[in-house]
């Protein structure tokens, strides 16, 4: 039950990310975070052949060019690099991988469907999925702020079905946001 809310959050970022070609998602903006090292842990080897090979089964994933995140002549990047580097982050931080969210472009597994829904909650409270989620258990563990929005969260979709309502999106928020501070 926890699952899917907890796989949302990382997932939720990735959907988002690519959810139509049309509209690109936003990068959660937490001020002061350096994005770089935290996306440098996702790769699994320092050697640029290795590095190119990852990125590409990557963007096989993602059914994304690579100009996507890098320039034509690859000596800068596009405005998706942050966006790019908090997924690198997410999933070098949770173990997961790009295809445990992504099925393409705009398709997603169950795992990125539920996390769409939290990475728009994510984008709109300044929060990251560390604030929520335990790191390497891809998402099945929360923290106390965690455990506690997924009480509120549950108690609040139970009342709504008790009352006959459709299950809409919860009207709590996770408790006050702190900058991520994993270096």
């Amino acid at each position: 039950m926890i699952r899917p809310l907890l796989a949302g959050c990382v997932l939720a970022a990735a959907s988002v990310v690519f959810a139509s070609a049309d509209e690109p998602t936003k990068p959660v903006q937490l001020p002061g975070v350096d994005w770089h090292p935290r996306a440098e842990k996702w790769f699994k080897a320092s050697d640029e052949d290795s590095r190119k090979a990852q990125m590409k089964e990557a963007s096989r994933a993602l059914k994304r060019p690579c100009k996507y995140c890098h320039t034509e002549d690859f000596s800068g990047y596009t405005e998706n690099k942050e966006l790019a580097q908090q997924m690198m982050a997410l999933s070098a931080e949770n173990d997961v991988t790009c295809q445990d969210c992504h099925d393409g472009r705009d398709k997603f597994t169950k795992m990125g469907e539920d996390a769409k829904h939290m990475w728009v909650l994510s984008v709109d409270k300044k929060m990251f999925c560390d604030d929520c989620h335990q790191p390497q258990t891809k998402f099945e563990k929360l923290t106390e702020k965690g455990k506690q929005f997924h009480d509120e969260w549950e108690a609040t979709l139970k009342a709504k079905k008790a009352a006959g309502a459709a299950a809409p999106a919860p009207t709590s928020s996770p408790p006050a946001p702190s900058p991520s501070t994993q270096p």
